[in-house]
């Protein structure tokens, strides 16, 4: 079951975790647009929609050098020293 919760800015967000499957958070202005996406999500996490891969065959290893060559780059100051 996806888990509601009301944000200090007003708004509904809802966290949808399911073994095996990446977890997923979207906000909504309504109570009820949330809780219906996050049923849909569920159901499509049941019936195999959701894709899976990145969550299930990546190890530690290639998730740290993804990282290192994906969003390093972005925040570190071309000439920092590592």
């Amino acid at each position: 079951m996806a888990t509601i919760v009301k944000t200090p800015a007003g708004t509904w967000k809802a966290l949808v975790r399911k073994q095996g499957y990446p977890t997923t958070v979207k906000t909504f202005p309504t109570k009820r647009e949330c809780q219906d996406w996050g049923r849909q999500v569920e159901v499509e996490m049941t019936k195999g929609v959701v894709d899976r891969a990145d969550s299930t065959k990546m190890s530690i290893s290639a998730a740290l050098d993804r990282y290192e060559s994906q969003v390093t780059p972005m925040v570190a100051p071309d000439n920092a020293k590592i």
